[in-house]
């Protein structure tokens, strides 16, 4: 288990290993990896059990920032994405709002594609692991889940809500590189752990 503090003043996960790619000579020694955010297991297995997807909206702000930090990956989960802020750049826009809606089963049977759907959210977890993070406003599915009582009913999942986005840790002031209160942020670190230890023994048993 890594236990890992970004501030102001340090990098993300992912920036890391850029930085020891980029210091590394020999392509056998550098590493591939990638840190999707995580998703609370019930919310996301609401997502994948829904038999009909109704409505998907997506609002991200300051998309040629987010544009420019995606802008170089290559995997195609992200593709549709990367059209839709290119887009929005053209119209001079300050966010890209995307809204997609199924008008009703009788209407349209099928509901929304769930592939497309699951892409465009892979896509956007991506971007919650970069310093845009902030600019992803809303991500929200709505569709029907049939429960263990067998009762279909229409269900909002909140996909930013549901995530471990906000879990802080609190030191006392210091003046920065003078005391790096090493101590003090093993303990916080910790303390943060233990509060969502539970639901991260569930998500990955």
């Amino acid at each position: 288990m890594l236990l890992y503090e970004v501030n102001r003043n340090g990098c993300f996960l992912n920036n890391i290993i850029e930085i020891y790619n980029n210091e590394t000579i020999d392509d056998e020694d550098k590493y591939s990896l990638e840190f999707l955010a995580v998703v609370r297991k019930a919310e996301y297995e609401r997502f994948l059990n829904m038999y009909y997807i109704k409505e998907f909206e997506l609002d991200i702000a300051e998309p040629r920032a987010v544009l420019r930090e995606i802008q170089d990956t290559e995997d195609g989960i992200g593709a549709a994405l990367k059209k839709h802020l290119e887009a929005g750049i053209k119209a001079n826009t300050d966010k890209v709002t995307l809204h997609y809606t199924a008008a009703g089963k009788k209407t349209n049977p099928q509901g929304l594609k769930r592939t497309r759907i699951k892409r465009m959210i892979d896509a956007t977890r991506q971007i919650l692991q970069t310093p845009q993070r902030g600019n992803v406003e809303e991500l929200r599915v709505k569709g029907y889940v049939e429960d263990v009582e067998n009762i279909k009913a229409l269900q909002p999942i909140n996909l930013i809500a549901d995530t471990f986005r906000t879990l802080y840790i609190n030191l006392p002031t210091a003046i920065i590189h003078i005391n790096l209160q090493i101590d003090d942020r093993k303990v916080e670190i910790e303390r943060a752990y233990e509060k969502i230890k539970p639901e991260l023994q569930r998500i990955f048993e």
